[in-house]
C-alpha cells in the first residue's frame, strides 16, 4: 500500500499538479522527461526541497508550463493554452542557460547589498528579473544577446534593492 501523499508548501502542491495534469505519469518516468531522478522530484513535489533554474526551465520546455505559475500562482498554469503537442512542437522560449545566470546574477546582486532571500523569493525574482531581460532584448532568442544585457539588469536589480532599503518604513535607511 502506497504512503498518503503530504504535501508541505504551495510551490510542492502546484508541482504536484503539473505531474496530474499532463495524464498523472508515474513519477520515475516524469522525473526522466525533466532529466531529474524520482528522489528529486519526490522532494519538490513534497515541498521538501525547492527546485533550481535547470529543472524549472525542464517543466517549460518539456510541458509548456509556466513558470510563473510554479513559482507566484500567477496567471495558468500553461502558456498558449496547454502542453505541447506529442510531435514537440512547442515555442520554447526559455534558454535554460541564461535562466540559470540570471538566478545567480540576481543572487549575487543581493548578497552585494547584504539581502538573502529564501528559496521561494529567489526563484520569484528569478522568474520576473528574466522575464525583465527577454522583454529589454530586440532578439529574446539570441542568447548572446541576453547575456550582452546582463551589465543593465545587475544595473536595474541594484537601483530597484537600493530604493528598497531607503523607503520609509523598511528600516534600513542609509544615512
Amino acid at each position: 500500500m502506497a504512503r498518503p501523499e503530504i504535501i508541505k508548501t504551495e510551490l510542492g502542491r502546484r508541482l504536484r499538479d503539473v505531474r496530474k495534469a499532463v495524464g498523472d505519469p508515474q513519477r520515475d518516468e516524469f522525473a526522466n522527461e525533466l532529466g531529474i531522478s524520482d528522489k528529486s522530484l519526490a522532494n519538490y513535489e513534497r515541498g521538501d526541497r525547492v527546485p533550481d533554474a535547470n529543472v524549472l526551465a525542464s517543466y517549460f520546455l518539456k510541458y509548456n508550463v509556466n513558470i510563473t505559475w510554479i513559482v507566484a500562482a500567477e496567471g495558468s498554469m500553461f502558456l498558449d493554452g496547454g502542453p505541447p503537442t506529442p510531435d514537440g512542437n512547442g515555442d520554447p522560449a526559455v534558454q535554460p542557460a541564461v535562466f540559470k545566470a540570471t538566478g545567480k546574477l540576481v543572487h549575487e546582486s543581493h548578497k552585494a547589498k547584504g539581502v538573502m532571500l529564501p528559496s521561494d523569493a529567489h526563484l520569484a525574482e528569478t522568474v520576473s528579473r528574466y522575464n525583465e531581460l527577454v522583454a529589454a532584448a530586440r532578439n529574446p532568442a539570441d542568447e548572446s544577446e541576453l547575456r550582452a544585457l546582463f551589465p543593465w539588469l545587475q544595473l536595474r536589480i541594484s537601483q530597484d534593492l537600493e530604493e528598497a532599503q531607503n523607503a520609509p518604513g523598511s528600516g534600513k535607511r542609509s544615512g
